[in-house]
């Protein structure tokens, strides 16, 4: 005769379900931190004492301060694909926000990381010298190639 204390085996299935989302939450929490943070670095910071009477332009027409860092500092996480504009001139304040959001994610929810800067489009296509083929890509192959290894790393980690 074969005999079994169903109740240790489903305690012992709820703790490891638990283990295992927890983990999973964290690995995504990582991957979509480290695919920001990849965006950010991978968006041209400009210069405003270089560029000064472009920034000027930018001032009247747009009303944003005549300083760099707009466009990295518009990077954001959402769970509903919705992007407001980020008044923020720093990528690294940008990433803290998306740290901030990550902290309230939970496993099966969708995120989207974007930017709704006003002139980010022109840098994805190439506008600025520092990112000849945009954003996207350079990103996207950084996921490829580093971050999708990683995922085990960062499974094992949480």
């Amino acid at each position: 005769m074969i005999s079994a204390n169903f109740a240790e085996v489903r305690k012992a299935l709820e703790e490891y379900k638990k283990e295992v989302d927890r983990k999973l939450t964290y690995m995504v929490r990582a991957f979509a931190y480290q695919v920001t943070e990849t965006a950010i670095g991978n968006t041209p910071l400009g210069d405003a004492e270089k560029y000064a009477g472009l920034y000027a332009r930018r001032q009247k027409s747009l009303g944003l301060d005549p300083k760099e860092g707009f466009a990295q500092g518009s990077w954001q996480i959402s769970t509903d694909n919705n992007f407001d504009l980020q008044l923020l001139y720093s990528g690294t304040k940008a990433l803290g926000l998306a740290k901030t959001t990550l902290t309230g994610y939970k496993i099966g929810t969708d995120l989207y990381i974007g930017n709704k800067g006003y002139y980010i489009q022109k840098l994805e296509n190439g506008f600025s010298d520092q990112a000849p083929i945009g954003i996207t890509k350079p990103t996207t192959n950084h996921i490829f190639s580093v971050l999708q290894a990683d995922l085990v790393r960062l499974f094992n980690e949480g």
